[in-house]
């Protein structure tokens, strides 16, 4: 981002395969910032990252408020945490679940008669 132009990329969370704080001596002692790459399953086989947060005063705890949401992203699409509201559609997904449960019990009481 710069002063004649603005440019935006989304990144979905469910692309990133890894992040990456980077920080030299002169970021971390003269300036005090640092840059969060993100790399993504998309840039497999090639060096670098999709995309790159330079400049960040604070590059720790954004490294944490990242991270912290793709770990909450992903523990949203595990089977277990369908019930949970945090989840995205959590309501939609424990109906689902329920669903199946007793489909299973169903299929299961049939086999044992």
């Amino acid at each position: 981002m710069g002063i004649w132009t603005r440019s935006v990329k989304h990144v979905p969370y469910r692309t990133v395969t890894n992040l990456k704080t980077n920080r030299d001596i002169f970021d971390r002692w003269f300036f005090g910032i640092g840059s969060l790459n993100i790399q993504t399953a998309g840039m497999s086989g090639k060096t670098g990252a999709e995309e790159s947060l330079v400049g960040l005063p604070n590059v720790q705890d954004v490294y944490e408020i990242v991270s912290n949401r793709l770990r909450q992203y992903r523990g949203a699409m595990a089977p277990t945490a369908a019930g949970e509201e945090s989840a995205p559609g959590g309501d939609t997904l424990a109906a689902m679940l329920s669903e199946v449960r007793a489909i299973r019990k169903r299929i299961e009481s049939v086999d044992r008669s």
